[in-house]
């Protein structure tokens, strides 16, 4: 009996030695500590899910979040009688105007509903916030972490976009127009205004994008190098409806850096500290290179 298989992957759960070398693909995943059996599994890494029910919590999450922007979008046109695109034919002007009427409430509206769905595919599944990397285990270095990562990703990204400007001196002027169309759309808060709102984006995208998406893709691809691959073009594609295409660069570059320190440290926290202060910082220089006063 000795020469029988011994049980897959998926039933090795949960793991009474340490999963160094037993997940798939998991080289960037270092240093966990042995897991004893009926522990709680570490941070990111579902391994008690079977790969169907992820598909379905992939559904799920879809499906909730395409549902939350349709409520919210009807929501804010019922109660500021607005519709975008209608009425005076379709013009930039009326895009901007919606779009600053709009920002704040979306933005509530969307994280709430995020939170919502994700919340109910952690009840039915009976799974912690441990799986999407919301620990407060090493919080206090994880912070400037996060201040590192965004440093990181923000001269990443325009030494990228320079390079790039050699070959397509167009990128620039792309880059100005997206820039001055994003300070037209944002509402002018009070700094203090742009930071809540910058550490609620950061929140909840990175909630959704790298907390709930780049975990499960690396349960259902057996890979982090794909689960990343896959969660930025993800990511990327949702910003093109208000994006140029230089900035998706941009994007993508964030969400590359933002998704190896998720990896790396087994934490949120890192990833939403860089991704708000990246914002806030890029909507304050906005606001001061176009000479905006503050409400």
């Amino acid at each position: 009996m000795g020469d029988e298989p011994g049980p897959s992957y998926d039933e090795q759960v949960p793991l009474a030695r340490p999963i160094h070398g037993v997940v798939p693909a998991a080289r960037p995943l270092l240093g966990f500590p042995a897991q004893q059996a009926g522990s709680p599994a570490p941070e990111l890494l579902l391994l008690a899910t079977r790969r169907p029910a992820i598909w379905v919590d992939l559904a799920i999450c879809i499906g909730g979040l395409l549902l939350v922007d349709f409520v919210a979008t009807i929501c804010i046109m019922l109660g500021t009688g607005r519709v975008p695109g209608l009425g005076d034919g379709v013009d930039d002007e009326a895009i901007l105007d919606f779009a600053r009427v709009a920002m704040i409430p979306m933005i509530l509206l969307r994280s709430a509903g995020s939170v919502a769905v994700i919340a109910f595919i952690l009840a039915i599944r009976r799974q912690t916030i441990r799986s999407l990397g919301m620990t407060l285990r090493g919080f206090l270095l994880n912070i400037p972490i996060g201040v590192g990562a965004m440093v990181v990703a923000f001269w990443f990204t325009i030494l990228t976009l320079n390079l790039l400007a050699l070959a397509w001196p167009s990128i620039m002027e792309e880059m100005e127009e997206n820039a001055e169309w994003i300070t037209r759309a944002i509402p002018n808060l009070h700094p203090l205004g742009f930071a809540g709102l910058t550490l609620l984006i950061g929140f909840y995208e990175e909630l959704v994008f790298r907390g709930f998406l780049m975990t499960r893709l690396r349960r259902v691809l057996g890979s982090w190098t794909w689960a990343v691959v896959v969660s930025t073009v993800v990511f990327t594609a949702l910003h093109a409806m208000d994006q140029t295409w230089p900035a998706l660069i941009a994007v993508s570059i964030l969400s590359l850096v933002f998704s190896v320190v998720t990896i790396w440290r087994r934490s949120l926290v890192p990833a939403i500290v860089g991704h708000a202060l990246f914002n806030l910082f890029q909507f304050l220089w906005l606001r001061f290179q176009m000479g905006e006063s503050w409400t």
